[in-house]
């Protein structure tokens, strides 16, 4: 797309926002520019809901847990500034000049999302009086995106986790009986260039007695070698020497000697270590977790990271559109707590007979002992 470097506008009007590529849409706002007129200038755009749009990131702060836009008297302004790392937004303008100061070189604009329906339109409906039973007529998802005006709906066949299948907790499950704080590695951080990159994720997942299954925290970064693994190896000192470490063991000969000297350094420290080496696909490995997260045994404990969480695993499609960083890491974490299975503690008994005892050595009940095996 050639793109007009020497043109200036006041106002710039876009349709089926949705549609258009994030960077051409930032270009055309910085030809919003004028020296001849004496009002604001101005962007307006129209839109539909997306779920694989960039533009979900700008309207997900007013939707509910179905992806429904809030209803509202007034529509809150937002404001952001893009950096190499991305868009980093604010709920004020004061909060976002405490950062990057005031001025017209502060790099901060506003937004403002103004939600809409059918029912917005009474003259449309007027003459269209069988529309909106039209729209009831289509196939559940663009039904829940014209009707509804749903960002979340998608095909069912596309996606393998709802946030519903899921309960929040306000604590961890003091019930647990394994933990395993597993990683998925990515040495990138972002850029100009590369802004949406993989990250590191370590998901600690936990499980009772009755398989119940507990997201209980999630550290996730995009930084480089060295402070990945100062990640971990302060996430293991928070998380305790009862926790197991799974890392991935990378099928590349630099990759795996790399984990495996990882592994090496975290159990010289005393930490329980288990590299996992991918046997199956990642849609393979994460079906049997999203099974019993639909099932109901899944639990998540509230935290600030639960948002970032249920999105990538309700968008995620194991292709190179989406992420899947946490889900890797659901998969391997759900992989080590059902890997290993312990038997019960058991007494020999008191061998003693009233007519003797032949077996006298036997006559005192010996230590309980557990034997690990693994299937």
């Amino acid at each position: 797309m050639r793109k007009p470097k020497t043109k200036e506008y006041s106002f710039i009007g876009l349709d089926e926002l949705q549609q258009l590529d994030f960077d051409n849409v930032m270009y055309a706002l910085s030809r919003l520019r004028s020296t001849r007129v004496n009002y604001q200038l101005q962007a307006r755009a129209t839109c539909n809901p997306d779920a694989d749009s960039w533009l979900l990131d700008f309207v997900r702060y007013s939707l509910d847990e179905r992806g429904i836009p809030i209803r509202t008297k007034d529509f809150p302004k937002r404001y952001f500034v893009r950096n190499a790392s991305g868009i980093v937004w604010f709920d004020s303008l004061e909060k976002a000049q405490e950062v990057y100061g005031k001025g017209e070189e502060s790099g901060i604009k506003s937004f403002k999302f103004i939600a809409g329906n059918i029912y917005d339109n009474p003259l449309g409906l007027e003459l269209n009086k069988d529309y909106v039973n039209t729209l009831k007529a289509l196939p559940r998802v663009e039904m829940e995106r014209l009707l509804l005006g749903s960002w979340y709906a998608r095909e069912s066949n596309s996606g393998y986790f709802k946030r519903e299948y899921v309960q929040i907790e306000d604590t961890y499950n003091i019930r647990a009986t394994k933990r395993v704080r597993a990683w998925d590695l990515a040495f990138s951080t972002p850029s100009e260039v590369r802004p949406d990159v993989d990250a590191t994720a370590g998901v600690l997942m936990s499980k009772d007695s009755n398989s119940i299954y507990t997201i209980e925290d999630i550290e996730v970064c995009r930084e480089r070698v060295h402070e990945v693994e100062q990640l971990i190896f302060s996430t293991a000192k928070k998380d305790g020497k009862d926790v197991v470490i799974s890392l991935p063991l990378d099928p590349g000969a630099t990759g795996g000697a790399y984990c495996k000297d990882l592994a090496r350094q975290l159990s010289e420290r005393g930490y329980i270590v288990k590299l996992t080496k991918p046997e199956k696909g990642k849609l393979q490995r994460f079906l049997p977790f999203a099974s019993v997260a639909e099932a109901g045994f899944v639990k998540v404990v509230r935290a600030e990271w639960n948002k970032s969480f249920f999105n990538e695993l309700e968008q995620m499609d194991f292709t190179n559109k989406t992420h899947d960083d946490m889900a890797d890491s659901c998969s391997d974490a759900f992989y080590w707590l059902n890997k290993h299975v312990e038997l019960p503690s058991f007494e020999i008994p008191d061998l003693t007979s009233s007519g003797g005892n032949p077996l006298g050595f036997l006559s005192k009940k010996l230590p309980s002992f557990s034997v690990p095996t693994s299937r």
